[in-house]
């Protein structure tokens, strides 16, 4: 598909994906890659996400109010995933898209099955900055 026969339903996705977020606060991300890989590759997908997914977080944040506590509590989970996600891109642009693919479709059902799953993770209370430092990571490598 050429690029101006991509903008309609690139588009689409956006404005799907958009509503998800809207209605639910989260999902962006989610919505739209599996979407995306529908129609262009898995880098390109991911690259196309980029900035759509930190235009609405920033926006939701700044709109939400009290950022900065927020931003506290969650500094070494964005900070983790920000470095993991940065030290994967290299080792991943590299990679096969078959595996990449499959693990996208990994995440994606687990993600489906814990929000449709009565399952809440318990609070790690003390043990937040290191869980949060953990799943930053993971989230980095995968995103």
């Amino acid at each position: 598909m050429d690029g101006a026969a991509l903008l309609v339903p690139l588009f689409l996705i956006f404005v799907l994906a958009g509503a998800v977020k809207g209605v639910v606060g989260l999902g962006l991300p989610t919505v739209s890659l599996a979407l995306l890989v529908l129609v262009v590759d898995l880098p390109r997908a991911m690259t196309l996400m980029l900035l759509p997914s930190l235009a609405t977080n920033l926006w939701q944040g700044l709109a939400g109010g009290g950022l900065a506590p927020v931003a506290r509590r969650l500094g070494p989970l964005m900070a983790a995933g920000a470095v993991c996600a940065w030290a994967a891109a290299g080792v991943l642009a590299r990679a096969e898209a078959a595996p990449l693919l499959a693990l996208l479709g990994v995440s994606l059902a687990l993600y489906a099955a814990v929000g449709l799953s009565d399952w809440h993770p318990p609070a790690p209370g003390r043990r937040e900055t290191l869980v949060g430092v953990l799943l930053g990571a993971v989230t980095g490598v995968l995103t």
